[in-house]
This record gives C-alpha cells, structure tokens and sequence, in this order.
C-alpha cells in the first residue's frame, strides 16, 4: 500500500483528527514516507469540501461534532467510501 501511495502522485492522504499533536505526528510519519498528505482539525468542514479524486482518511473515533463512525457513515452516504 504505501509503494501505491508514493508512487502515485495524485493519491491523497486525509488526517482528520481534533488532537493537534497527533495530527501533526501523523502527517509527519506519512510525509517522512514520502506520503502526500493533508490534514483537518474540524471533520464536519472535511465533510462540507471532501476533495475529488482518490485518497485515503486516518480518522480518529472520537471527535467533537461527530464521532469517526458517524463521520464514515456520512461519506457512504456521500459515496465517498
């Protein structure tokens, strides 16, 4: 998964997460990989502007708004899945 992901340059990859220190600790992992990647503090403004195109969301559980598996539910609904 990550040789598709580096390889790819119009993958995308999505961290959702309220949590500034883990945020950053993640998009620096990925970016360390070569991993393009994005990041969100807020999930229901992700949700409102998801972005076109392939990708993949790190979401975490518990976040103020909506939790990850509401959150996950919305994009099936969105057939952002």
């Amino acid at each position: 998964m990550i040789e598709k992901l580096q390889s790819n340059p119009t993958s995308q990859v999505y961290v959702v997460d309220d949590d500034v220190h883990m945020r950053e600790a993640v998009l620096g992992m990925l970016r360390s990989l070569n991993i393009s990647a994005r990041a969100s503090k807020l999930p229901l403004a992700f949700l409102e502007n998801v972005p076109p195109g392939p990708g993949c969301i790190v979401l975490d559980v518990r976040m103020p708004g909506i939790n990850g598996l509401d959150f996950q539910d919305e994009l099936v609904v969105m057939q952002c899945s």
